[in-house]
């Protein structure tokens, strides 16, 4: 029921994350006010690596190899107290994720992909107390950089495929990038990983025919399509 619910959320555009549960556990005086010493460390480390087996089968094959490894990070991520970011994920990976650190009491989740509706998203995470700014705001985080993939597109137009097909084709994976946001007849904006800001400004020169020049841009300049709203009118029998 979770998974369906966060599924639901990631298909409506809704910014979320996860919270560490509020409950008594046996470690629990050891969260938030202090750092656990370094054998507590290691018993809670063993059982969160216990837990988080147990908490994957019912995860669909597909996605289970991924969610394992992002279980591993989360772990990490609580264990060293600093905040860890995964590669870009699809929503069916973030929902199952997200799902699965539901009951996690050491660590949070943000997914951010650069803007609130975005499909493709990397999750930040972190223990709480590392993480009030990134939930207050997650695009402090500066996980994700936005790129301007801009060329004359007016006789050999370009779509998703092609975009994506071009920034793959310079050499990086598909986790590097994330949604793409095509712009029509003058190219396209690029959520992709900070680290790969230079390779793609120098490396991502044509797409199909047609010469493309690359640049980097803020966020707050990325031109989104507003969410479509379908309305309903039904008649109920009294």
């Amino acid at each position: 029921a979770m998974a369906s619910f966060l599924r639901s959320c990631c298909h409506m555009g809704t910014q979320w994350y996860v919270r560490p549960a509020q409950v008594c556990t046996s470690t629990s005086h050891l969260w938030p006010s202090t750092r656990p010493t370094t054998r507590n460390r290691s018993k809670v480390t063993t059982a969160a690596k216990g837990s988080a087996e147990a908490n994957i089968q019912w995860v669909s094959n597909e996605n289970r190899e991924e969610v394992a490894r992002i279980l591993e990070i989360a772990a990490r991520a609580a264990d060293r107290w600093d905040i860890t970011t995964t590669d870009f994920l699809s929503p069916a990976v973030v929902a199952d994720a997200m799902a699965c650190l539901q009951g996690r009491s050491d660590v949070i989740a943000v997914p951010w992909g650069g803007y609130a509706q975005a499909e493709r998203c990397r999750l930040l995470l972190g223990r709480e107390e590392m993480m009030e700014g990134v939930v207050a705001d997650p695009s402090q985080s500066n996980a994700v950089t936005a790129l301007e993939v801009k060329g004359n597109f007016m006789f050999d137009p370009a779509k998703h495929p092609d975009f994506l097909g071009a920034l793959l084709g310079t050499g990086v994976v598909r986790g590097k990038v994330g949604d793409i946001l095509v712009q029509g007849e003058q190219g396209a904006q690029v959520l992709v990983d900070p680290e790969l800001r230079e390779h793609f400004e120098m490396s991502l020169t044509q797409v199909r025919t047609v010469p493309v020049q690359v640049r980097s841009i803020p966020l707050d300049q990325l031109k989104v399509k507003a969410p479509r709203v379908e309305e309903v009118n039904s008649v109920e029998a009294s």
